[in-house]
């Protein structure tokens, strides 16, 4: 379940607020495996202050919550974990359909835990993306249609450092890291 509230504070400003409850229940894909093992619960929290500096530019910063419990009390120190958020967003429109949308979001992970395993993970993320209406890539005297469908380009950066404090060696105790850096070409029609 999900609950979303938004309360305008001035016609320019929103302020947004998201929790939700989920149930998890994984399959096993594979006989033996621990799929399993990440069953049980989740509860989301987030709250985000949106506000238009004019048409043309918007902003957003919001902070969130997650707590992510696991039925199986042996293999909580690997699932089970508490994530604090801090994400911030700023969005720029041009008049004929053009917009440029950034994204960047920061989590520190707090995993439960046991004596033989620690683990803490800070994550970040970061999206820009660049949209157009193919109309004004095909001049003004293509279809109305086109108006209605964008060409989206984006990038996006993705940096995890992950420290088992438990393990022995350098290469086990980042055994999670990993950074990835992406592109994206999607096309968007909008309702």
């Amino acid at each position: 379940g999900e609950l979303r509230l938004t309360r305008d504070i001035t016609p320019m400003t929103s302020l947004r607020v998201r929790t939700s409850y989920l149930d998890q229940d994984y399959d096993n894909v594979f006989d033996g495996d621990n799929s399993d093992g990440r069953d049980g619960d989740r509860f989301d929290i987030g709250l985000s202050l949106r506000h238009s500096f004019s048409p043309k530019y918007r902003g957003s910063v919001g902070v969130a919550y997650r707590q992510k419990n696991v039925d199986d009390d042996a293999l909580e120190a690997f699932f089970a974990y508490d994530f604090t958020e801090a994400n911030a967003g700023f969005s720029v429109f041009w008049p004929k359909g053009n917009y440029l949308n950034t994204t960047l979001i920061y989590r520190d992970y707090e995993y439960e835990g046991s004596s033989t395993f620690q683990r803490e993970d800070s994550f970040l993320y970061g999206r820009a993306s660049y949209g157009v209406p193919l109309n004004r890539l095909f001049g003004e005297r293509s279809a109305d249609v086109l108006e209605k469908i964008l060409l989206e380009g984006a990038i996006s950066y993705t940096d995890r450092d992950s420290t088992v404090s438990t393990a022995t060696t350098e290469a086990a105790r980042n055994v999670f890291d990993f950074d990835n850096t992406g592109a994206e070409l999607r096309l968007i029609y909008r309702f």
